[in-house]
């Protein structure tokens, strides 16, 4: 009979256990946008991370990240780029962060795979052009899991994307929020969170996201982009009373609208 020995690879394993400790926090990668590009490190760890935005500026900013598979280059990627849409199937979306307002600042925790990445801000400028076509780019290398597993950020409320609608409960209290973000659609989607404007109504907002011209009727405050189906990030918001909006502004596919003008635009309110 073996065991003592059994009792002793037990008792180690205990230890060993007992000594690793709770499991850390998420690396925190920050990334600074201006109105110029990007300065964000060359590599990244892998696992689950938190990415967090600055912008400075004057326009909106964010950080999407798009997943280069297949041993392709990142030269290879910038020529896809070019072809028209849609991507060859060895892109994918794989999460980022939305835009805050100019000057603000916004976090995104989501699980992050080894492998080949663009960092690209896909949002207009002032005068329509989107900033990646000026250069707003670059290749980000997502290295190896080699430490402990981190911890996911507790969460107080679900949200949950579908293919032309969102799920959440409201109304909801003034506060910290911190939001588990699914996405159970077949496209991927994103999650923009919006501080409507006093007095200022969805219609008008959906107004401005079809016609990006002058002030938006409100304010950004960051959230998800890109989660590809089957994924989810977390997202912390402070939210104070008032009115709300969450949009999906992703495309549908070629030719199609875009998912907030097909249902992915919700109200909701904070008391």
């Amino acid at each position: 009979m073996q065991r003592p020995l059994i009792v002793f690879a037990v008792f180690a394993c205990a230890c060993r256990a007992r000594d690793a400790g709770p499991p850390p926090a998420p690396p925190v990668i920050t990334i600074v946008a201006s109105d110029a590009g990007f300065d964000a490190p060359d590599t990244v760890p892998g696992g689950l991370v938190t990415l967090r935005l600055e912008t400075r500026g004057a326009e909106l900013h964010e950080a999407a990240l798009a997943r280069i598979g297949g041993g392709h280059t990142y030269a290879q990627f910038l020529e896809a780029m070019r072809a028209p849409p849609p991507p060859p199937d060895w892109v994918e979306m794989a999460g980022g962060v939305d835009p805050p307002a100019p000057g603000g600042t916004a976090s995104v925790t989501l699980e992050l795979p080894e492998g080949r990445y663009a960092l690209l801000d896909l949002v207009p400028g002032s005068d329509g052009v989107p900033h990646v076509v000026k250069g707003m780019h670059r290749e980000l290398i997502v290295a190896p899991v080699r430490s402990r597993a981190a911890a996911e950020p507790i969460a107080t409320d679900t949200l949950t994307l579908a293919d032309g609608a969102f799920s959440m409960r409201a109304p909801l209290a003034a506060g910290s929020h911190t939001f588990r973000i699914t996405n159970t659609g077949r496209r991927p989607h994103e999650a923009t969170f919006f501080r409507m404007a006093a007095g200022r109504t969805a219609a008008q907002l959906l107004h401005w996201l079809q016609r990006p011209a002058g002030d938006p009727p409100g304010e950004m405050l960051g959230g998800v982009f890109g989660l590809r189906p089957g994924a989810q990030a977390f997202v912390t918001v402070e939210l104070e009373p008032g009115d709300y909006a969450l949009f999906c502004s992703l495309g549908a596919g070629p030719g199609v609208p875009p998912w907030f003008a097909r249902g992915m635009l919700r109200e909701f309110s904070v008391r």
